[in-house]
């Protein structure tokens, strides 16, 4: 049951920077339930975490105001998936929104489904395959590959057809120590992460110039197209790995971690199964509204497996809020992963329930923020939500999902959170046999 916990003043604690770095989720996921919603964790340089919904809306409400992004966290990300715009500030990050924002709209959404379509024969037909062998899936890369797939094709307006498998495979298994992670702004210390983020990049940039004179010879009106018209030439390439990194990385989070839970909660998942079943033919993009469960049900995967798990700000303007005094300079971490899972605003906080999410009384909005909000929300939400409804209507529609028995998740947490390693499945034909009203007046018990 939710807590009922008064707002609480500022706790400090003292936590090794190592285990921080090294053990991130839990570690501060322990220090939310023990010490409570504003604490100040002493390392080096001092991080103010704060799991209040009210101050935390606040903060990234007034994100370009009286917050910004100039952290060394964001160093450490840019060195990874660019210097674009998510990492970027002020001007430059005007001009990029203001460039992609367009492409991200209702408009594209035909050309988006396309993409997807493309990607999701190709993971269909390899899982008949599997099927028919009795062998299990890794849906971990597979998602990875839908992904990464779906997002080249849509940005440069070019079909992957298969290309790149490996190069999507060695951005999945990026790992680093938490002194490599530390480490990595400094890119001429010769760690081992430090090497492989240049090359990724050198290998990420030959691609980028191949799909865009592939897209430019069969004159498609692309984003890739759109951002090299708008920037200059570095920044164009800066924001296409951003879009790349970071476009395909929380979709295939989320999608992994949805067909995860398909399995391992099998009544919460069988309504979901009788959805997609009876609605299989008529799935478009722009049908995927009827869906009520399957939204609910993602919907809840996404409050316990954010695509974004930590939003970390600076404050820029000395102020005070609820009872909070904010300092100039003071780092701030916003975590979707303990904001979501923290017992003062969820009943049964741990525990996955898609059914909170059927009706919109049930869900503290200030306490729920999957992609961020306020002016720095991902420009890509709307697209990467109906992405995941899209494919997972599609998938389960025609396959249901079981644990194995030897299975063991352990998580890993980088620019989304994910498997530390392959994540496999045993799937079956999904042979659910059920009306439209049958399904309707199932969501409407359930109500």
């Amino acid at each position: 049951m939710r807590m009922n916990i008064p707002h609480q003043k500022l706790v400090s604690v003292n936590i090794p920077i190592w285990k921080l770095y090294a053990e991130p989720l839990a570690t501060l996921q322990d220090v939310m339930l023990s010490y409570g919603d504003l604490v100040k964790i002493n390392t080096p340089w001092p991080i103010y975490l704060i799991n209040d919904a009210e101050i935390s809306y606040h903060v990234l409400k007034k994100t370009n105001y009286l917050f910004d992004k100039k952290l060394f966290n964001y160093k450490m990300l840019s060195r990874i998936i660019g210097q674009g715009i998510v990492c970027n500030q002020a001007k430059s990050w005007e001009r990029s929104r203001s460039t992609i924002k367009p492409y991200f709209t209702e408009k594209h959404l035909p050309q988006w489904q396309a993409s997807i379509d493309a990607a999701l024969e190709d993971t269909i037909a390899k899982w008949r395959q599997k099927e028919t062998r009795g062998e299990q899936v890794d849906v971990s890369n597979d998602m990875a590959q839908l992904a990464f797939a779906t997002t080249i094709s849509y940005v440069f307006g070019v079909p992957l057809s298969g290309r790149y498998e490996r190069l999507c495979g060695e951005l999945e298994e990026l790992d680093f120590s938490a002194i490599e992670g530390l480490l990595l702004p400094f890119d001429l210390v010769p760690t081992r992460m430090n090497r492989n983020i240049r090359r990724l990049h050198t290998e990420i940039k030959k691609l980028i110039k191949e799909l865009s004179s592939e897209s430019k010879a069969l004159g498609r009106h692309s984003l890739a197209e759109a951002l090299r018209q708008q920037l200059n030439e570095e920044q164009a390439a800066q924001e296409l790995i951003t879009l790349i990194f970071a476009g395909y990385a929380t979709v295939s989070s989320l999608l992994t971690w949805c067909l995860y839970l398909l399995a391992l909660n099998q009544s919460a998942a069988e309504p979901l199964f009788k959805e997609t079943r009876s609605a299989a033919e008529g799935i478009g993009i722009h049908e995927l509204e009827s869906l009520k469960y399957t939204i609910a049900f993602i919907k809840e995967t996404m409050r316990l497996y954010p695509p974004v798990w930590l939003l970390p700000r600076r404050c820029s303007v000395s102020h005070e809020h609820q009872g909070f005094k904010f300092r100039e300079n003071m780092p701030i971490w916003i975590l979707p992963w303990t904001l979501h899972r923290n017992p003062r605003y969820w009943d049964d906080a741990e525990q996955f329930i898609p059914e909170r999410f059927l009706s919109d009384a049930k869900v503290p909005a200030k306490a729920y923020i999957p992609f961020s909000i306020g002016p720095r929300m991902c420009i890509g939400k709307s697209f990467g939500f109906k992405e995941t409804l899209y494919v997972v209507a599609k998938l389960t529609s025609q396959f249901r999902f079981s644990i194995p028995q030897d299975h063991k998740v352990e998580l890993t947490s980088m620019i989304a959170v994910k498997p530390k390693r392959d994540l496999r499945l045993s799937i079956e034909t999904n042979k659910t046999d059920v009306s439209t009203t049958q399904r309707d007046s199932h969501i409407q018990q359930i109500l």
